[in-house]
């Protein structure tokens, strides 16, 4: 199995400006800040080599999937139950997703997660066939060889059932003609 290789150190305080993913660079492409009732709860950076209209046609689950990372950057202390309630309801909203041929995969996913505090980063990395990682700070914390569980993960934050349609929008806008990772 092909392990992933981070290129980058992501500092604590900001975002890697690319990603190396088994041996694919993945360029930030934006950034976005998510607040519940105005309050600042993680910024977050995706990195992609494809168009916005790739990753939402594997969001959708009717394109290929695409090499992704996402980099979550905590303003805010979660309990790791935090994380695993909130996961859970979140992909049972989305409706392109077959949570029951996915259960087994998010139950593994979510014995990963640890308690998280003000400053902490969560990063994702997905590369197709390989399946998606979680690292806390740098570490890695484990990986699951699911490439339909990673499209139901990252539609979290990626998807049209997303946590916030205005913070996907940050994360995947409208492209411009001519510009292919916008």
């Amino acid at each position: 199995m092909k392990t992933f290789f981070l290129a980058l150190l992501l500092v604590s305080t900001g975002f890697a400006e690319s990603i190396n993913l088994s041996k694919i660079s993945l360029p930030k492409t934006s950034t976005a800040v998510f607040r519940y009732f105005g309050f600042k709860i993680y910024t977050s950076s995706i990195y992609k080599n494809v168009s916005v209209e790739a990753v939402k046609e594997w969001m959708k689950g009717s394109g290929a999937p695409v090499p992704i990372a996402l980099s979550i950057l905590y303003h805010l202390n979660f309990s790791a139950s935090d994380f695993v309630k909130s996961g859970r309801e979140l992909i049972k909203q989305n409706q392109t997703v077959e949570f029951d041929s996915i259960e087994s995969s998010l139950s593994q996913f979510e014995s990963y997660y640890s308690d998280i505090v003000k400053g902490d980063k969560y990063l994702l990395l997905f590369s197709p066939g390989e399946g998606i990682s979680l690292l806390k700070n740098g570490k890695e914390m484990g990986r699951v060889n699911n490439d339909d569980f990673a499209r139901a993960y990252l539609g979290i934050w990626l998807s049209e059932f997303s946590i916030s349609e205005s913070f996907t929008a940050q994360l995947l806008p409208n492209e411009a003609k001519n510009s292919p990772l916008s």
